[in-house]
C-alpha cells in the first residue's frame, strides 16, 4: 500500500535517470529553492558536502519541496518504476502532468496540445526531502565550492539575473 500522494500513476509513466545533474550529498544536501512564477533555481550540496550545485528549472508551472523522505521514499507512487534516494529523475508521460491539463481544461481558451507541449516533471530526491515540479527543462548552472552562506548568497545572484529564455 502506498501513501496519498498529489497524483496517482498509471501504466504510462515512465522514469528516467538524469545524469546530467550531480547526486546530492547523502548526509547533508541541504537543498534551498528560490522560485516564482517563471522559474526556480535550487541549489543542494553534492556528494562530500563541499560543493554546491544550482539547478535552474526555467518556465515553472508548479513545484513542491518537501514529501518522503530517505526512509519513506518507498511510499512514493514512482517508487516502483525506479525513484531512488539521492537522485535525479525525469518522468514521461507524467500522470500529474495529465490531470493538471485536465484541471486547466476548464479554461476557456484550454488547448490540450499545446499545454502538454513543453511541461515536464522532474524530481530531485534528497535525505530529509524531495523537490519535484513541472517546466520546459533543467539546466545545470553551475558547481561550487562554499558554504551554506556562499550557496544562499551565490543563489540570491543568480535569481536576481535574467531568466534564460
Amino acid at each position: 500500500m502506498t501513501q496519498a500522494s498529489v497524483y496517482d500513476i498509471d501504466e504510462h509513466d515512465r522514469l528516467e535517470s538524469l545524469q546530467s545533474l550531480p547526486p546530492c550529498s547523502p548526509s547533508v544536501p541541504l537543498p534551498i529553492v528560490f522560485s516564482d512564477e517563471q522559474r526556480t533555481l535550487i541549489a543542494y550540496f553534492v556528494h562530500g558536502g563541499e560543493e554546491f550545485a544550482i539547478v535552474e528549472f526555467p518556465c515553472l508551472d508548479t513545484c513542491m519541496l518537501g514529501g518522503a523522505n530517505e526512509e519513506a521514499l518507498n511510499g512514493h507512487p514512482l517508487f516502483a518504476r525506479g525513484l531512488r534516494s539521492y537522485g535525479a529523475f525525469e518522468v514521461r508521460n507524467s500522470s500529474w502532468i495529465r490531470r493538471l491539463e485536465r484541471m486547466n481544461a476548464a479554461h476557456p481558451q484550454h488547448d490540450r496540445a499545446e499545454f502538454l507541449s513543453w511541461r515536464r516533471h522532474f524530481i530531485l530526491t534528497f535525505h530529509d526531502s524531495m523537490f519535484e515540479c513541472i517546466a520546459r527543462d533543467v539546466r545545470m548552472v553551475e558547481l561550487l565550492r562554499g558554504s551554506r552562506r556562499d550557496a544562499v548568497l551565490r543563489l540570491a545572484a543568480r535569481f536576481q539575473e535574467r531568466p534564460a529564455s
